[in-house]
């Protein structure tokens, strides 16, 4: 049984991510390489948060065992997931910059795996946040 603090805890992991979206700082981090022109600051900044929020999900369930454990991790990294995508989803079809200034185009952009659909780009980041909860 998946306690009601996983979903707390996500739900609050999510509002920050979606907040930290919206300021822009994904599209800053995507021009700061980790690895030369492979792997950019946004795509760690990216699958880090949704690998903690699983951790941060599981870990109280790790007395209910293993099933438990998965199944917190993932629900946790999907609500992230979901709240991300409502995000793009939302930004590509409303024009936001006139109240989050440092906005820039969501799709494509490292949330959406650099897609320019972003229904495909949602796709994936709905994939990344499950393998991440797995």
């Amino acid at each position: 049984m998946v306690g009601k603090h996983t979903i707390r805890n996500a739900s609050y992991a999510a509002i920050v991510l979606v907040i930290l979206t919206l300021t822009g700082i994904f599209d800053s981090f995507s021009e700061r390489y980790v690895l030369a022109e492979a792997l950019s600051l946004s795509t760690v900044l990216l699958i880090g948060s949704l690998v903690a929020v699983g951790f941060m999900s599981a870990h109280p369930e790790r007395a209910h065992g293993t099933g438990a454990i998965f199944t917190a991790s993932l629900i946790g990294t999907v609500i992230v997931g979901i709240g991300l995508s409502l995000t793009v989803l939302t930004a590509s079809l409303v024009d936001l910059r006139f109240v989050f200034q440092n906005i820039s185009t969501l799709s494509p952009s490292p949330l959406t795996f650099e897609q320019p659909n972003p229904v495909i780009g949602v796709l994936l980041l709905m994939s990344a946040s499950v393998v991440c909860g797995v």
